[in-house]
């Protein structure tokens, strides 16, 4: 009795056990990774000069550095804002800070850029670079806390621009040379390498369900958009027209649609030439016509925004290459070739910063 429930407990395991696809035991592909630092802005050294606790109508410099730790990209659209001062005025007049709306009340030492509240410009800053931030306030009066010993946060913001950079490069394999390992007994071993760049936004790119694609048969890929960083990604989505996918030397009627996860409709694409070969490149750009009761257009809609969820990640974007094999990818008789997919999602990105001071009347 226990001989045949252990044949069939056998079966049942082996019925159930999945079966791998063509060609994966023949064609070993290893899927490296490579990912650069997320954290590109540093704020350091944030000071109050005195020390707190400072005392009540005393002058008060908030100093900090901006350094970029990027080591080939500058900050650009860099702004600071000091968007709670608490009770804290500018240092030559009698407003508090945080009554900023169009103009700014504090602002940077020398600040000579333009400014929309306390948010202000400043200069890109190259890779590797620093730069001193000063503000000049005045603390509250011995009036404005009751003559009680305050404490008081000064929080700020640091804005900048970036462009989020991945490659991926899959590999597609000629079912005629699966068929010859096969036949050898041999094994060959390739590598589907990605590298995504430098910043707190990533672009994951890979295939669904293989290490690589057979020649003349239908594939999928995904790009997933991930926040990584430390800071806060501005509006928690990629913006209408600013993430760029191309599939270089695979022209577009080699697709079959997209599935983009809710995103269907977001995507625009057209034929590039790019190192002179025919790529498709796909773009987060499209419009939606928005018409009146009456069915008239009366204008466009964007619609490409990539919204990033809770989770830190975007749903998956799938990129269906076609299955006639008329109409897939065709690498003609070479054993396998190297494909190279290129994405970049541009944005702004917003990290904070605190300095903590204790306002006390003097003792006497």
């Amino acid at each position: 009795m226990l001989r045949y429930g252990l044949v069939f407990a056998l079966l049942f395991v082996s019925g159930c056990t999945s079966q791998i696809d063509f060609g994966q035991n023949e064609i070993q592909v290893a899927t490296p990774v490579l990912e650069e630092a997320s954290d590109i802005v540093a704020i350091k050294n944030i000071d109050t000069i005195p020390n707190s606790p400072v005392l009540p109508d005393d002058t008060v410099d908030l100093s900090f550095i901006i350094e970029n730790l990027d080591k080939t990209e500058p900050l650009s659209r860099l702004k600071v804002d000091l968007f709670d001062a608490a009770s804290f005025k500018d240092s030559q007049s009698t407003t508090l800070c945080n009554t900023a709306t169009t103009a700014a009340v504090c602002k940077p030492e020398g600040q000579t850029a333009p400014c929309a509240g306390n948010k202000c410009d400043l200069v890109n800053l190259s890779p590797g670079a620093q730069r001193l931030v000063n503000y000049n306030l005045k603390a509250p009066s011995s009036n404005d806390i009751l003559k009680l010993s305050t404490d008081f946060e000064l929080r700020f913001a640091v804005e900048h621009y970036f462009t989020a950079n991945s490659i991926y490069r899959p590999v597609v394999v000629n079912p005629v040379e699966i068929k010859a390992l096969q036949r050898a007994g041999q094994k060959v071993d390739l590598q589907a390498a990605s590298t995504l760049g430098s910043g707190p936004v990533k672009i994951d790119l890979s295939l669904v369900n293989r290490n690589f694609i057979l020649n003349k048969r239908g594939a999928t890929f995904e790009a997933v958009v991930r926040h990584t960083g430390s800071g806060r990604l501005l509006s928690n989505k990629i913006e209408h027209g600013a993430l760029t996918i191309t599939f270089v030397g695979i022209p577009c009627n080699k697709f079959d649609g997209i599935s983009a996860g809710g995103y269907d409709d977001a995507f625009t694409f057209k034929d590039d030439s790019v190192n002179s070969l025919s790529s498709c490149v796909f773009t987060n750009n499209a419009e939606r016509d928005v018409k009146d009761s009456a069915g008239q257009v009366t204008g466009k809609k964007s619609i490409g925004a990539i919204d990033i969820y809770s989770e830190g990640k975007s749903n998956p974007l799938l990129f269906r290459l076609n299955d006639d094999a008329t109409a897939a990818i065709d690498i003609g008789v070479a054993p396998y070739r190297s494909y190279e997919v290129r994405a970049t999602a541009g944005y702004t990105y917003r990290v904070s910063g605190v300095a903590r001071v204790t306002v006390k009347p003097l003792e006497i």
